[in-house]
This record gives C-alpha cells, structure tokens and sequence, in this order.
C-alpha cells in the first residue's frame, strides 16, 4: 500500500475514535431527508448547507447543531446520504431507523 495513504486512512480511523464520531453510509435518499427534517423539527439548527449550482442535484451537504452538538449530512447521487457526528447520537439514530454506524468510513477498511 502506498505510504501515503496508509497514513491518511491511519489519520482518518485516530481523528474519528479521538473525536468519538461515528458514521452512517447509504442511506436511502427519502429516508435521508426524513431523518434530516426530523432533526430539524426538533429544534436543531441549520448552521451550513451546500449551495452551488449542483446543490442537492449532485451534491448535497447540511450541518445541524444543536446545543454543542454537531451533526452532518451529506448526500450524493453515487453513495445517497451520509450522516457523521457525536457517537451516542449517531448510534441512536442507526438505532432507531434500523441503520447500520460504524466507527470510521468504509473506505478506510478497504485493503486498495
């Protein structure tokens, strides 16, 4: 494996255990949006949102934050939505609409 890359990926799997993040990847568009406006609906607040002239047509991305917590979405039209964030609130989420989180990227356990 090239070294450089071995070494970003090793970044990427410290910097989520460190920050206690976790993940969500392909989510179904509409169940994407549903769990976003659920967010949303509860009082978490838009602080970023993706707005260039392929916004949600390619590409599509969303904070939401709420007291300190941070939440992102991100979707696109290869892997659908992405959803990254604190650990417990992530969990919950995968939890509760039968989602599969894990503790870093799928790319990172990829062996190219």
């Amino acid at each position: 494996m090239n070294p450089v890359r071995f070494f970003a990926k090793e970044f990427i799997k410290v910097k989520y255990k460190y920050l206690n993040k976790s993940i969500i990847e392909n989510v179904d568009t509409d169940l994407f949006n549903e769990i976003l406006e659920q967010f949303l609906d509860k009082g978490w607040e838009k602080i970023y949102e993706y707005d260039a002239f392929d916004a949600w047509i390619d590409f599509g991305k969303v904070k939401i934050r709420k007291n300190k917590n941070v939440i992102v979405f991100e979707w696109d039209n290869y892997m659908e939505g992405v959803i990254t964030g604190n650990k417990n609130q992530i969990d919950q989420v995968a939890k509760q609409y039968c989602l599969q989180s894990s503790s870093v990227p799928s790319y990172i356990n990829e062996s190219t």
